[in-house]
């Protein structure tokens, strides 16, 4: 979706994180996604065994240049950031603690080309 008077687009998507017995992650490889992010929207469903998430967006070598801080859990939140993203950066949703289930994390993130 686009919006060319103001050159705003958007992508989305959804991580899951994964079940396991130690903290886990989630990641999604950013493709042709080329600009600067203006917000990025992401859903905490109700977690299990744990009650937060954080996103970040890391570089190709991992170095993390976004960070949304702990979220609650049931929650969407909605963030103002200005950081370019390029094809091969990745999002990556880490859940505070253990999971017993896997989740899924609904993302949009705003941005212009």
């Amino acid at each position: 979706m686009a919006d060319k008077t103001y050159n705003v687009e958007s992508f989305k998507g959804t991580i899951t994180i994964p079940a396991s017995d130690t903290v886990s992650t989630g990641t999604q490889t950013i493709g042709q996604v080329n600009g600067v992010t203006k917000t990025v929207i992401f859903t905490t469903p109700d977690m299990q065994d744990t009650d937060s998430t954080a996103m970040t967006i890391v570089n190709a070598s991992d170095v993390a240049f976004f960070s949304s801080g702990t979220k609650a859990e049931s929650t969407t939140s909605v963030i103002g950031s200005e950081v370019g993203i390029i094809p091969g950066d990745k999002i990556v949703m880490t859940a505070e603690g253990t999971q017993s289930a896997a989740r899924a994390i609904s993302f949009d993130i705003r941005y212009t080309s």
